[in-house]
């Protein structure tokens, strides 16, 4: 047989969530090396793992030529054991042999038969449907299947992520051996109007987008959920987990006293344009993703964050924003072309201090932003991504006496709204002579750091032709008080270390031809921030403030997860269209269906100084009355991964 090589680049953008990474600013990965093999009569790549085995995947644009396959046990001497089921999507049927002991991404596909190896020891068949080995979880539901109702086996505890995807079911039984179903489990499955949750669900995942599901019941018996006119609640009544996106309703009033609108709850509804929300309401998450025909909503009063809310709404004219909204994160309105329209109740002085990720939020450039002292804007002055026009070069001017003065550099680059990118521009420096060598430049970037209450972070680099340097000498900076910050009653100033670690720093406050400044003196630089709340640090917490990276994961579903069991009646006929006997022992404070990210936080023991005229502290402080926990955003790493791709026929 005749091996060809070939060698392809592949840029590959990797997000970094929660605990993953824990080193701020950008991350460099070296070059990966990696060989595979391209089989030309099937289509299949069978690509190299770390413990000497294959995975069985598709290249880019390439397809299965075949549409029944047996994935061989070894291929080119090597132990096949991982298979993405990508590979299934032209398929008609699939034989999985022993060797296999992972499957990636299972659901969605177009495949009408599963089969696999009697002793294959990690999973297992049933009637076409694959499970794991002892039957508790279903993971894949074969879309290409004609039935057009299908009972879970009893075994099963868990539905997993994606297993129903695009099914022609119309009816589908769930025992009351299931105690989990996961996210987007019935995405897409057209044909399936009405959804019954037996008494045994601990956690039900939301995301039904593209499905038929008009209604949604439970059991009285649950535990954990309830249901009210075929929307799904948490059985306190607190949190709106699932809305069902068939409802041929045009509007929706939101219960009085719902407190947390659950991550997807409303992704995909079909039909809904107008959304009456509770004053009640704490926190949205992303829920109104791909609402398409969604016209107009007002945020309450109490939520200050926005995180992917109105994603895809293409139809979405207007919002009303509440005075105490603080941040407008990714994907917010991201696609949102007909927005024309914010009313904001505060004034321009308050919008300003709002932070907005203009990354995935420039739809509101499109908009005329009311006040409520009757003055407008027209958008929201975010900047496009290509726009580069406003950037700043460094300068650095040698003084007679060897010191010398810097202005900063700053790109645009699209991720700074106007009032950073115009903070970051008035930084200044000064180093004495000694400090640095010849033809040093200081630039600055803005950082993903942040805390509770209203903060700001700067990256601050210095470099030569060698590369980044530090000062020999200690050198002076002044950072201008944000507009954010502005109304302060005093700024905490940190220092973020190579270990993430804030440590206070001593500074004052001086006031330069009207523009106040923040003042200290350093010999490292990396990342400084400014906050108004002070970083507690006696090891007992503090605010726990959790950031998600901009991965574009605006699209996940949700639901609730009940902190008790299911009951112990059995079959799920017994539903209920209404909440009642509530249980006053559960409790449902998360609505992700998958895991959330937990922020970085960090905590160590300060002293007590008296108050300083300064709206700086200077020195440390001791037991401070309010802290709050530090965190760190994902970074996102670009690694560049070399494929060498043998041809196999």
């Amino acid at each position: 047989m005749n091996i060809k090589k070939t060698a392809a680049s592949l840029l590959a953008a990797v997000m970094l969530t929660g605990t993953a990474m824990s080193a701020v600013g950008t991350f460099a990965a070296d070059v990966i090396i990696t060989d595979g093999i391209l089989d030309e009569e099937t289509g299949l790549f069978y690509e190299p793992l770390n413990d000497g085995t294959l995975r069985v995947t598709l290249l880019k644009d390439s397809a299965v030529t075949a549409s029944d396959i047996t994935v061989p046990e070894t291929y080119d001497g090597k132990t096949v054991s991982t298979i993405d089921w990508d590979i299934t999507k032209n398929l008609t049927s699939i034989f999985i042999p022993k060797t296999i002991t992972n499957i990636n991404h299972t659901g969605g596909s177009n495949i009408t038969d599963v089969s696999i190896a009697e002793d294959n020891p990690s999973y297992s068949v049933m009637d076409g449907v694959l499970f794991n080995k002892d039957k508790t979880k279903l993971l894949a539901y074969p879309a290409g299947k004609l039935e057009t109702a299908y009972s879970i086996p009893e075994t099963v505890t868990v539905i997993d992520y994606n297993s129903f995807q695009y099914s022609i079911l119309e009816e589908i039984l769930i025992p009351n051996s299931v105690k989990t179903i996961n996210g987007n489990a019935f995405k897409s499955c057209h044909y399936l109007t009405s959804l019954n949750i037996p008494a045994s669900v601990e956690k039900f995942g939301g995301g039904f987008n593209g499905s038929g599901i008009s209604a949604i019941t439970v059991d009285a018996q649950n535990n954990n959920y309830c249901a009210i006119d075929g929307v799904v609640f948490s059985k306190d009544l607190k949190t709106l987990v699932a809305y069902p996106v068939g409802n041929t309703a045009e509007e929706y009033v939101v219960p009085d006293g719902t407190e947390v609108i659950g991550s997807g709850a409303f992704r995909g509804s079909q039909y809904l344009k107008a959304i009456e929300l509770p004053e009640s309401i704490l926190e949205i998450k992303n829920a109104f993703y791909s609402c398409y025909e969604l016209l107009s909503v007002k945020i309450p009063d109490k939520v200050t964050v926005l995180d992917g809310a109105f994603d895809l709404c293409h139809s979405l004219e207007s919002v009303t924003l509440p005075l105490g909204i603080k941040t407008i994160e990714r994907s917010t309105f991201r696609n949102c072309v007909s927005l024309k329209t914010i009313y904001f109740n505060g004034t321009k002085a308050d919008w300003d201090m709002i932070e907005i990720d203009p990354r995935h939020n420039l739809d509101m450039n499109h908009a005329t932003i009311y006040f409520s002292d009757g003055t407008s804007i027209n958008g929201a002055g975010l900047i496009e991504e290509t726009d580069t026009s406003t950037d700043q070069t460094p300068e650095t001017t040698t003084n007679e006496d060897g010191s010398k003065d810097f202005t900063p550099g700053v790109e645009r680059k699209g991720v700074l709204s106007n009032a950073d990118f115009e903070t970051m521009k008035q930084i200044k420096a000064s180093a004495p002579a000694g400090a640095f060598g010849d033809d040093v430049k200081m630039n600055v970037s803005r950082s993903s750091s942040a805390a509770s209450g209203n903060s700001f972070a700067v990256d601050i680099t210095f470099t030569d032709d060698s590369g980044e340097v530090q000062p020999a000498k200690e050198i002076v900076v002044m950072i201008p008080v944000p507009a954010k910050l502005k109304n302060a009653e005093k700024i905490f100033l940190y220092h973020i270390g190579n270990d993430n670690k804030p440590v206070k720093v001593e500074a004052e406050t001086q006031t330069v031809d009207g523009e106040k400044y923040i003042v200290f003196k350093a010999d490292h630089f990396s990342i400084f921030m400014l906050t108004d709340t002070e970083i507690k640090t006696d090891g007992t917490g503090g605010d726990d403030n959790t950031n998600s990276g901009d991965s574009n994961t605006s699209s996940s579903d949700g639901g609730s997860t009940g902190s008790t069991g299911g009951s112990s009646s059995t079959g799920s006929s017994n539903t209920s269209s209404a909440c009642s006997d509530i249980s006053s022992e559960t409790t449902n404070s998360d609505t992700s269906s998958e895991p959330a990210s937990s922020a970085l936080g960090y905590t160590e023991s300060v002293s007590d100084t008296p108050e300083s005229s300064s709206s700086v502290p200077s020195g440390d402080n001791a037991n401070p009355s309010t802290g709050a926990a530090f965190s760190v955003l994902p970074i996102a790493a670009a690694i560049s991964a070399v494929v060498v791709i043998k041809k196999k026929k």
